[in-house]
């Protein structure tokens, strides 16, 4: 948990205030906003505070937006991670990942772009040099490869495939996840394939290349 530990250092609000800001540029997120169209004086007024109550947590715009984005991932890695671990079996917990990606498709679309880097360096916009941002970012990938293991690890227990190297179901796991992430991307359900059916056909695809 070492992983998530430095995260919550980093990007855990450390006041109401800024919950509050973090909030404000995901709604901004969800409806679509550019990083561009993104200013202070939307996110304080938003949240509720004066525009000058930013500057007493944050250093700039870019600082505060790429921390909300960041603080989103914080937070759903510890829900997805319950999911994961929780009741259910293999499958139903699959189709629990779709769901949460579903539902967070407006964040999910804006951290591929940060991590693209159109919106700059990442670390540039933190409190941290190059080196340690590095160090983040492979206790993080440590972190989430650690409880996709212990997923797939409860499918080849249920009998659910054959594959036993860990390296190859995890990253077919990805694999399914990216290409749900594809499908929703392209205007949702646009086109002859259903919602239902891209699921159903995402779990069996993974399934049966699993089972090769």
């Amino acid at each position: 948990m070492n992983q998530i530990k430095e995260m919550e250092d980093l990007f855990y609000p450390k006041s109401p205030k800024v919950k509050a800001m973090y909030d404000a540029v995901l709604d901004m997120v969800n409806e679509r906003y550019s990083f561009s169209q993104i200013k202070v004086s939307d996110i304080t007024s938003r949240a509720g505070i004066g525009k000058g109550t930013a500057y007493e947590y944050f250093s700039s715009k870019e600082e505060i937006v790429v921390k909300a984005v960041l603080y989103n991932i914080y937070y759903n890695m510890h829900r997805m991670e319950r999911v994961l671990s929780g009741e259910g079996s293999f499958e139903e917990k699959f189709y629990r990942i779709l769901d949460f990606m579903e539902d967070n498709m407006e964040p999910l679309r804006y951290t591929t772009e940060l991590l693209r880097g159109k919106c700059e360096t990442i670390h540039k916009k933190l409190p941290m040099d190059e080196e340690r941002f590095k160090i983040v970012q492979a206790q993080v990938k440590a972190y989430v490869n650690g409880v996709a293991d212990r997923y797939m690890e409860t499918g080849m227990q249920e009998s659910c495939f054959t594959q036993s190297n860990v390296i190859l179901r995890r990253n077919t796991l990805y694999t399914a996840i990216l290409g749900y992430f594809v499908y929703l991307t392209n205007d949702y359900y646009d086109g002859d394939i259903s919602r239902e059916e891209a699921r159903r056909f995402t779990y069996q695809g993974m399934i049966a290349t699993l089972s090769k």
